[in-house]
């Protein structure tokens, strides 16, 4: 059985990036996200990747989620259900942010997250997700994200905004 990582790395779009010295893997998935799609028929492969910025605050940092999905995510006529589009959002965001230790240990929660949706996505093949580290104020984070399909064309675009915990809150 192939890795996640070598399975993309199958994948012509995707193979150069995957080998950039800068970015990390993290195989982790939050456990909502992960025993709700843990059907193959959702999602047959996934995997997180990480750059950190130079930035000591972490601004520019990217996180990305490469994944093939199946009719496991589809809502109707074949197109990707917006709900899973959202949480797939919202687990990105928030994993690049925890990836970064951004959270400082304890915690994270989403304050918001604003979805929009470009353009249909079929339930069917590559994607591939991207998130940046736009601003950090005190405990808040902000961070933008977009899906893009297989032909690269931008799907969905999502704005979040994370609230660290505070100590007595772990």
């Amino acid at each position: 059985m192939s890795t996640p990582l070598s399975y993309f790395q199958s994948a012509s779009w995707c193979a150069a990036w995957l080998n950039h010295p800068d970015l990390r893997i993290d195989t982790s998935a939050s456990n909502p996200f992960r025993e709700t799609t843990k059907h193959d028929d959702a999602w047959k492969k996934r995997i997180f990747l990480y750059r950190a910025s130079q930035d000591p605050q972490g601004i520019k940092s990217e996180g990305y989620i490469v994944m093939q999905i199946g009719a496991g995510v589809s809502g109707k006529d074949g197109v990707a259900h917006g709900g899973f589009l959202a949480t797939l959002m919202d687990e990105l965001t928030g994993g690049l942010v925890a990836a970064l230790g951004l959270d400082r240990g304890l915690g994270i929660r989403t304050a918001s997250l604003n979805t929009t949706y470009h353009k249909l996505l079929l339930a069917q093949g590559f994607i591939m997700a991207r998130a940046e580290i736009v601003k950090v104020e005190r405990r808040k984070v902000f961070v933008k994200a977009e899906i893009r399909d297989a032909a690269g064309n931008i799907c969905t675009t999502s704005e979040a905004l994370f609230i660290m915990n505070r100590s007595s809150l772990s």
